[in-house]
C-alpha cells in the first residue's frame, strides 16, 4: 500500500507526487475532471457525496462541512445520506426528523448543496441498488466527476457505474456486521482512499496499487473562534454523543477530585449514566449553531474516550472546536492524539484513575488557550476540502494538468 501526505500550497511538480503515475487502464472510460480554475467560474464539475449522516441532525459531521466548502469553491455538490426505510419506521420510534426530511425529497441549503435522504422498504444494506440510482438522478448527478463515499452500508455497483473518480472516505473502524462485509467487498474498487485517521486506514484490507492517504477531520474555524478573549471562563464541558464510546468513569473521577468545578455534558445520552456527583450536569442535545457561544463560557473541554475499540480510530471534530474556542483540553491519550505535535494546551491521561491529574494540569493555566486557537486555524474545513479535492484529482490527472488543482488549493 502506498500512503501519501498532501500539504497545502505545494504543487504537484514541487512534491513529485507519485499519484500521477496512474496506470493507463485506470484512466479509460471515466468522466474527465476539469481544470479547477474553470470550476470557480461555473458549476460544470459535479461532486457527489454518499454519506452516513443527514445534514439536519443534532450533529454536524465531516461530510456536511466538506460539501459546504466545496460548494463555496464553485462546484455543483450533492449529498445523499443513509436512506430511511419502512423497516426503520416500524421497528423504531426514533428518526421522526429523518423521516420528515426523507418525505420532503431534495432540499437545497444556503450554500447551494442538494441534500437527499432516499426512502426504501428495507435498510440500505438489504436494498436493491436501484434506489441509489434513482437518488443520484433526483439530485442531478447522472455523470458526476467526483464521488466520495463514507457510508459502507450504501456501497453497491451503482456507485461505480457513474463513470466518476471514486474515493472512499472511511471515518470509523468497521469491525463487524454488514458495514465490515461491504467495506471489505468494495474497498479495492475505489480509485483512492482518504481515511480520517491512521488507525482507520491501517485496518482496511490491503491494496498495493491503490493511492491512500489520511485527512483528519477539521473545524469550522470562523464559527468557533473565540472573539472575546477577556471574558471570564470557568468549568469544564463536553459536547458530543454520550454513548458506549464515552467514559463515564473518567468524568466521575474528575468530578470527585474537583467537587466545586461545574462539569457540563451536552449531547444525546444513549449510555446509561452512573450516579453522578452534584457538580455534573446533563444538558441534553444542543443546536450546532449554539455550541460556539456555549463553549466560550468554559475554560476546559473534555474528551473522555472509553475503552471501546472504535475509539482507537477516532478523529474527533470536537478537539479542534475546543481549541478554536480557546479551551484547554483534557483527553484520553489514544495514539491518534498523543502522536500529534500540533495540540498545544491538550492534557492527556491514560485512564479514569489519572484523569484528575490531566484536569489539574489544564486548570493550572490562566486565560484562553491562545496557542490552541492559532493551531486550530490550520485545521479549517476549507483547507480540508482543498486537500481532499487535490488528492482525488491527482489520482486521475496527468502530471501536466495538475497546475489547476494546485491553484485551487492555494
Amino acid at each position: 500500500m502506498r500512503v501519501y501526505e498532501y500539504r497545502a500550497g505545494v504543487s504537484a511538480s514541487q512534491s513529485a507526487n507519485p499519484l500521477t503515475n496512474v496506470a493507463a487502464s485506470q484512466l479509460r472510460n471515466r468522466a474527465p475532471v476539469a481544470d479547477c480554475n474553470a470550476t470557480l467560474q461555473n458549476h460544470a464539475v459535479q461532486i457527489l457525496f454518499v454519506s452516513h449522516s443527514h445534514d439536519d441532525g443534532v450533529f454536524k459531521v465531516g461530510s456536511h462541512h466538506l460539501v459546504r466548502e466545496l460548494a463555496r469553491l464553485g462546484f455543483a455538490v450533492a449529498h445523499v445520506s443513509t436512506p430511511y426505510s419502512t423497516a426503520h419506521a416500524l421497528l423504531s420510534r426514533r428518526g421522526r426528523e429523518r423521516n420528515r426530511l426523507a418525505r420532503a425529497g431534495v432540499r437545497v441549503d444556503a450554500s447551494g448543496v442538494k441534500h437527499l435522504i432516499p426512502k426504501t422498504i428495507l435498510p440500505a444494506q438489504f436494498s436493491s441498488p436501484a434506489y441509489l440510482s434513482r437518488a443520484f438522478e433526483a439530485v442531478g448527478m447522472r455523470r458526476p466527476q467526483l464521488v466520495f463515499v463514507d457510508q459502507p452500508l450504501m456501497l453497491c455497483d451503482a456507485i461505480f457505474e457513474l463513470g466518476a473518480v471514486t474515493v472512499y472516505r472511511p471515518t470509523d473502524l468497521y469491525l463487524h456486521g454488514s458495514a465490515q462485509r461491504l467495506q471489505s467487498k468494495y474497498v479495492r474498487r475505489f480509485d483512492a482512499v482518504a481515511a480520517t485517521s491512521t488507525e482507520v486506514l491501517a485496518r482496511l484490507p490491503p491494496a498495493d496499487s491503490q493511492p491512500r492517504t489520511v485527512i483528519p477531520n477539521g473545524v469550522e474555524y470562523s464559527r468557533f473562534l473565540a472573539t472575546d478573549t477577556a471574558a471570564p471562563r470557568s468549568g469544564a464541558v463536553y459536547v458530543g454523543a454520550i454513548d458506549s464510546r464515552f467514559d463515564w468513569a473518567a468524568v466521575v473521577s474528575m468530578a470527585r477530585a474537583f467537587p466545586d468545578l461545574e462539569i457540563s455534558l451536552v449531547g444525546p445520552v444513549s449510555s446509561p449514566p452512573p450516579d453522578l456527583p452534584a457538580s455534573v450536569h446533563l444538558r441534553g442535545p444542543m443546536s450546532y449553531q449554539d455550541v460556539p457561544g456555549y463553549l466560550a463560557l468554559f475554560s476546559v473541554g473534555l474528551l473522555p474516550l472509553s475503552a471501546d475499540p472504535s475509539n482507537s480510530g477516532r478523529s474527533p471534530m470536537k478537539l479542534f472546536e475546543y481549541l478554536a474556542a480557546g479551551l484547554y483540553v483534557v483527553a484520553t491519550g489514544v495514539s491518534g492524539l498523543t502522536s500529534r505535535n500540533d495540540l498545544p494546551g491538550c492534557c492527556f491521561y491514560s485512564g479514569p484513575a489519572d484523569a484528575p491529574g490531566g484536569l489539574e494540569r489544564a486548570l493550572a493555566n490562566h486565560g484562553p488557550n491562545t496557542a490552541g486557537m492559532e493551531s486550530a486555524r490550520a485545521q479549517d474545513w476549507r483547507e480540508k476540502a482543498k486537500q481532499l479535492l487535490r488528492f482525488a484529482q491527482a489520482t486521475r490527472l496527468p502530471q501536466s494538468d495538475t497546475h489547476g488543482v494546485d491553484r485551487v488549493a492555494k
